[in-house]
Formats: C-alpha cells, structure tokens, sequence
C-alpha cells in the first residue's frame, strides 16, 4: 500500500500544498505572491527551477539582506506558501523584518498574518523549536472544503551570531500537513552556513591581500637610505597601488606643517596654490589630532573646512589625512587624493591606518637622521637636561629614596614561603557501574557531578524493546511445548512427554536468563557518592556490551588532592608541612590540608619537571569532587622578602654559573 504524507490530497505529489493537484499551483482567496515563485505540485518544470534556485543561492555574493530574500522567496515556492517573513527579536518585546514575501511597505499596514506573527513572537520567550499557529478565520471554517490557513514558525540556525526565524503562511488541511512543509524547509537551512562561509572567505581574502599590500609598501619604503627618497617612494607606492590622483606627506617643523614630498613631483614650489592647499588641509588634520575624511557624514565630530577646499579646488575629489604619530605625539600628515567618484572606503582606511602605523618609525628615524650635527646634538642635548633639571628632577629624587625604602623593606622584613603548585582533587575508591547486558541507552538520569544514594537513585535504564519481545517469543515457545507435553501425556508416548517437557525446561531457562536481563535494566548505585564519569545524555539510543563501563561513583568521603610541585622547590617540602587550597569554582573559600606522601620520582607534565604530593583535606565541601582544579600553597617557614621576590632569578644565575 502506497502511503503519502499526512494532510496531502490522493493524487497530489508529495511536498504539494493540500488542495493542489499535479501541474496546477495552490489557490487561496488572497492569491499567489506576486512576482514570487510558484509550486506546481511534483512537475518537472518546478523541480527544476527549485533546483536552479539553490544553485544560484549557492553561488551568491550580494548583502546578506538581498540572500535573505532570495532564500525566503525559494522556501515560499518549496511549499506553496501565501507568504513569509524572516524576523529577529528587538528591542522592549518588538520584531525587526529581515525579510519579506511580498515584500513590506512601511507605508502600508502590514499583512494581517505578519501582525499575528509578530504578536506570537514578541508575547514570550523566543521559540527555540517549530510552532504551528492555526490562524483561520472562523467564518472560513465554516466550509468543510476550504484549506485552513496555518502560520509555520521556524527557528532559523545562527545567522552571524543573531537569532532569528522565518514564519511562513501555508494553506493546508492540519497541522500534520504543515509539519511535513518544515522538514523540506529546514533542509534549505544549510545555504545559510555555505553564504557565511564565503562571506568569510571573502573576508579573509580582502585582509591577505591588504597584508600583501601593507608589506610590499613597507619594503619600499624601507629600501632608501634617506628621509626624501623614503618619503617620495611611500607617495608612489600609495598613488600606484590605491589609484590615487595624489599622495603628499608633510612633516611638522616648529608649529606648522611642510609638504616634503609629493607623488610624480620632484621639486615642491611653496608658493603653488595647490601645495598651500595641501598643507592646510594637513594642519585641518594636525590641530584636531585625528584622521580627516572628504566627503563625510554630517554628523562626524570634525571640521574638515580646509579639506574641503582643498577638494572643490582641485577636484571634485575624495580626501583622506592620515596624522603620522610617534607615541602620542604627532610628527607629520599624510594626505591622499582621489576622484570623487571613488570614496575611499572603510577596509582602505584600515589598511591605511595601519600602514602608516608601521613605516613611521622607520619615517621619522630617517628624518631624524637627515638632519645635520648641529640640530642633532642640540635636540639630544636638550632632552637630556629637560630630564637632569626640569620638573622630572623632583620625581626622580622621589623615586631614589622610595627605591632605598624598597631594599630596606625586602632585606629585614620577612613573610611567609610558601611552596605554590596546581592540584587536581582525585577519588581513593570508585565503584564501576558496567552494563549488564549487551544493549541500547534508553534513559539516563545523572551526570558527572550529581550526589546519589545507595541502592536508591536509578542512574540509567537500558531499552528493554528487543528482550520484551524476546521473552513473549519465549513464552509462546514454552507454551507449545507444554501443550505437546500434554497431549503426548494423554497418549501414554512416554518419550514423547520426556522430550517436550526437556525442551520446555530449556526454554524456561532461556525465559528465566531474560526475566534476569529485564530486572537488571534500570542501572542503581550501589553506593552513595558522587558520580565521577558516565556522561551519558548525548548518547540516548546508542549501543553498549557486557562489561562496558557506563558509570564510576565515588564516596564523598574519599577524596584527596595531589599537588604538582616543581622540581626546583620539592626540597623545601616535608611530610606532615600545612597549607591551603583554593580551587577554581571557589577562591574565596581555601580548605586546610596536611601532606600525607611525596613521591620520590620527576613526572614530566605539560613539559614541565614535577613531583606529585598527596595531600589530605581537612574538610569535605559539597561543591569538592573529582576533576576540580586550582591552586595549592604549602607553608614551609619565613624569609625575607628579598629572597622571596629574588629566589628564582638567584637560583638561576648559581645554576648558571655553578656557584
């Protein structure tokens, strides 16, 4: 017997909308969408065009706002849907449209299953799972023979890291119908991780490139000895590889800037209205200390009047003044000129920002050098006393007598010397919990972590599906040989009775063996404790054996920790030293310890050399089990602080050294 999904009329393709027929799109008192794609029901013409859809939506490198659409119109036409929307939550309870078929105009009311969306949506929490909302209208009921009208609601996997869901309007005979609509439509969900990924791709492929750039630039400018020759290849390069009309660098001499250097121009002429221009735009730049950017938002916090100029003058251009920093003072400008009609964009700017942040060192050590002895010698010589005699000289005494202070404090003040090392808390006993039969995880109630009773708290049940029908299969056997039994009993074929009864007591064993396996399905802690190992909730449905080990429990009372301490301080540790603990979940609550054992032999862990220590807990807290981690510190006597804050730098240069 052929079956067909639920909802789906006889004779109707599957994946068709109810009510349609092979060959003819659904029909509703609202229509179709237009301009959108139609379903005809399991033709060839709409398989095929589904299938040229997705391939285009596989190869698509547009804003993520025109692939939303696109996919939304594509799970439209998968389903016969009247309508869709792709929303995202808001801001106080509100629902912001990704996307629209037919699309929105916000001049318009918007359609009445997009409010009904809107209202289940922004009422509570954010689906996490499909609904099916029936949003028929009562009079429309009425006729037995007319679709309802049911709102699909979708949760839709992470688009960049935003929650969202697509909600589809489709006609249909129930719910079961609509249902079988959202497996076809989740299956389209995967075109979204492939535009992702080659957004990213794209991405990653832009910043190479970019890097290449910024490095290639770097070089060439690196190449020259001397600042003008440095400064005249960093305008080339900028003007060759971003398609610039010009690139000019200026240098900041007293209180003004002074064009030094100027794409395809060997000789500057200061008294060119052009160079004017440009070096009041790098001032613009200059005095508001930050990049300067022609044509600009209105809204930009900057005043760009000179740029400005500067562009309608000799333009109409896009300029972009880039301050050439060293710390937080500014020792040039860079200015860059290009049509207008080639804004410079916000991956350009980037780039640049970071290529200018890379050669102005090399820049200003250039510049530096150029000048001559004299100017030099008195810049070096005037740094020098600015620090000798200027108002640092008072911090610097300061500074001498607190550092005598220091020396004073870290020779006769002494503190405590503690040994620091990591420690993990480990169990003494465990009890394993192993599968008692080969089987399949039906339920599991506990994790690592959970507190169990003993002989009380299930931990698993196993599927008892295949041994239920086993033991019937076993009875029924049993029963026929009874029955045989019974009737050779009646004949007097006395070895007749022997051999039925035989196989009727081997059966019985066979059914006792199940009875045991069905008893033994729902896994009980032997002990109380705490559950060490046996994360099992992702792995409902899968197969175990015999003997495999499904739980570990361990008695709270068993716990201690082990230390890892460091090779280079395991001699300053002694059996029966104290300390504290502190672990990760916890820092602000130590637990007292006692060390009980030092093993005599070196481990290497996570390359380094150490030695392990086993330590008693002098408490037991509810949040202390196996696997926690942090840090320990064992208290070994007093010293200075001195030898506290110097010991490892010490020991270093004596080993060193061999003194």
């Amino acid at each position: 017997m052929n079956e067909r999904p639920p909802g789906s009329a006889p004779g109707s393709a599957p994946g068709s909308p109810p009510g349609s027929s092979p060959g003819n799109p659904p029909s509703s008192p609202a229509g179709m969408i237009s301009g959108g794609p139609t379903t005809s029901g399991g033709g060839a013409g709409a398989g095929g065009g589904l299938t040229q859809a997705v391939e285009r939506l596989e190869r698509f490198d547009g804003p993520r706002e025109a692939f939303l659409q696109h996919l939304l119109q594509l799970q439209c036409g998968m389903v016969g849907a009247l309508g869709g929307a792709m929303l995202k939550p808001g801001e106080e309870n509100q629902v912001g449209v990704l996307a629209c078929i037919p699309p929105a105009d916000q001049k318009k009311t918007p359609p009445m299953w997009l409010s009904q969306a809107a209202q289940q949506l922004g009422a509570g929490p954010w689906p996490e799972q499909m609904r099916v909302v029936d949003i028929t209208a009562p009079a429309a009921t009425q006729n037995p023979r007319n679709p309802h009208l049911f709102l699909l609601i979708l949760p839709v996997p992470q688009l960049a890291k935003a929650r969202a869901v697509t909600v589809l309007v489709i006609p249909a005979a129930h719910a079961g119908a609509v249902r079988v609509f959202a497996q076809q439509i989740e299956l389209s969900f995967h075109l979204i991780n492939s535009f992702e990924m080659r957004r990213t791709l794209h991405q990653r492929k832009r910043d190479l490139d970019g890097l290449k750039t910024i490095v290639e630039v770097q070089q060439a400018v690196g190449e020259p000895r001397h600042f003008q020759a440095s400064a005249m290849a960093l305008c080339n390069e900028l003007t060759t590889r971003y398609e610039l009309e010009r690139a000019s660098v200026g240098v900041l001499r007293g209180r003004h800037i002074k064009l030094v250097a100027m794409s395809q121009t060997e000789h500057i002429n200061r008294r060119m209205t052009l160079v004017q221009r440009i070096e009041a735009a790098m001032e613009e730049s200059l005095d508001q200390d930050s990049e300067l950017v022609y044509p600009s938002s209105e809204e930009a916090p900057v005043a760009v009047r000179m740029t400005q100029q500067l562009a309608n003058e000799f333009g109409p251009s896009a300029v972009c003044s880039l301050p050439i920093r060293r710390g937080d003072a500014v020792e040039g400008v860079i200015t860059l000129e290009r049509p207008a009609e080639r804004l410079f964009t916000l991956d350009e700017l980037r780039q640049l920002r970071i290529m200018v942040d890379l050669i102005t060192p090399r820049l200003v050590e250039r510049f530096e050098q150029d000048r001559w002895f004299g100017a030099r010698l008195a810049d070096s010589t005037r740094r020098t006393l600015a620090l000798a005699v200027g108002p640092q000289y008072t911090y610097v005494k300061l500074a001498a007598i607190a550092l005598l202070g220091l020396l004073a404090f870290m020779i006769f003040v002494k503190g405590p010397d503690r040994v620091e090392a990591p420690f993990t808390i480990e169990t003494i006993t465990k009890q394993v919990v192993p599968a008692p039969y080969d089987g399949f995880i039906k339920h599991v109630n506990v994790e690592p972590g959970d507190r169990v009773a003993a002989d009380q708290t299930v931990l698993a049940t196993l599927d008892t599906q295949e041994l239920e029908a086993k033991l019937a299969e076993l009875r029924a056997q049993w029963a026929t040989h009874r029955k045989e039994a019974d009737i050779a009993r009646q004949e007097r074929k006395e070895s007749q009775v022997q051999i039925a009864d035989a196989r009727a007591q081997q059966v019985r064993s066979q059914m006792d063996s199940v009875m045991l396996q069905l008893s033994q399905a729902q896994l009980v802690s032997p002990q109380a404790g705490i559950v060490i190992a046996g994360d099992l909730k992702s792995k409902l449905g899968a197969p175990v054996s015999r003997g495999d080990v499904l739980f570990e429990v361990a008695p709270p009372e068993s716990l201690r920790a082990e230390l890892h301490v460091p090779d280079r301080r395991i001699g300053d540790v002694r059996v029966g030293d104290q300390g504290e603990l502190a672990t990760a979940s916890h820092p602000d609550q130590p637990i007292h310890f006692v060390v009980e054992q030092i093993f005599p032999v070196a481990e290497v862990i996570d390359d380094h050399n150490v030695f392990r220590v086993k330590v008693r807990l002098d408490a037991s807290e509810p949040w202390v089990f196996p696997g926690v981690e942090g840090v320990a510190k064992v208290d070994v006597g007093r010293q200075p602080y001195g030898v506290l804050w110097t010991r490892d730098a010490w020991n270093w240069v004596r080993m060193q050294l061999w003194i």
